[in-house]
């Protein structure tokens, strides 16, 4: 990687993708309290899949230029429709609505920080290495840099926190064993990650990002029916996710009768 690095394969910022996972996690700290999940969800749809379909059309992500077709324009606005529908039961009246601006914004910078991860990818895999070694250095080189850039830019946020407001009051969870669920946030984000690396090249931005969308929103209404404690879900919530899923087979068919 290091070698392609001096071959001017890879620039200075696209390295920092990372920076953009901080981000996303100082939005949720920032503005959920205030917006509320929902709203929070509903922006962070609308932020990441409008603008994959300006980063897939930039040919930003490593499997290069797609054009913005019908379809592909009428994903991403259905889903925002679907993800709404789903989490309207939980809207409800928010004082401060310009706060949702960040977490748009936070949205809106996850479609790049899945195409620069592609590009590192493509980058730490030796030219012409299709192997199942080669394939898993390129992700693990991504995910790699991916937290530490992510990692130091949080490091950053919070010495400024301390600087300017003290350190902050509480205590991390420690009833063990069942606590240590709280922790596992950190191993699902680097399978998370290194999946996105993994596949941006082959389907690109968009199809990741409302790919991601809607297994949020199964995985969401999944956990309401299996989990004890969690309501019934409604029929807003059954509308949403099948909805997501109408939109993410409309840009995928629509290629294959391009193609045909």
């Amino acid at each position: 990687m290091t070698s392609r690095l001096r071959d001017g394969r890879l620039r200075w910022w696209e390295l920092l993708g990372g920076a953009c996972g901080g981000f996303y996690v100082a939005a949720q700290g920032l503005t959920v309290a205030t917006l509320g999940v929902a709203l929070f969800m509903v922006a962070i749809v609308a932020g990441q899949s409008t603008s994959s379909l300006l980063v897939d059309r930039l040919g930003l992500a490593p499997g290069g230029v797609r054009l913005v077709t019908l379809g592909r324009a009428l994903g991403p606005a259905l889903t925002v429709v679907a993800v709404a529908i789903a989490v309207s039961g939980s809207i409800g009246r928010v004082a401060a609505l310009g706060l949702a601006v960040i977490p748009v914004v936070a949205g809106a910078l996850q479609s790049w920080q899945q195409a620069v991860n592609g590009r590192i990818r493509a980058a730490a895999a030796p030219p012409g290495d299709a192997t199942r070694a080669g394939a898993f250095g390129g992700v693990a080189a991504a995910t790699f840099i991916n937290f530490l850039v992510g990692t130091a830019a949080l490091l950053v946020a919070l010495g400024v926190s301390v600087a300017t407001g003290g350190w902050p009051d509480g205590a991390l969870p420690s009833d063990l064993p069942l606590d240590l669920l709280l922790y596992s946030g950190g191993l699902i984000g680097i399978v998370f990650i290194a999946i996105q690396a993994a596949v941006v090249q082959r389907i690109g931005v968009l199809l990741l990002g409302l790919g991601m969308i809607a297994g949020q929103i199964v995985g969401a209404l999944v956990l309401d029916v299996v989990v004890p404690d969690a309501g019934p879900p409604g029929a807003a919530m059954y509308a949403g996710a099948a909805l997501t899923l109408v939109a993410v087979a409309i840009p995928v068919v629509e290629s294959r009768l391009r193609r045909r």
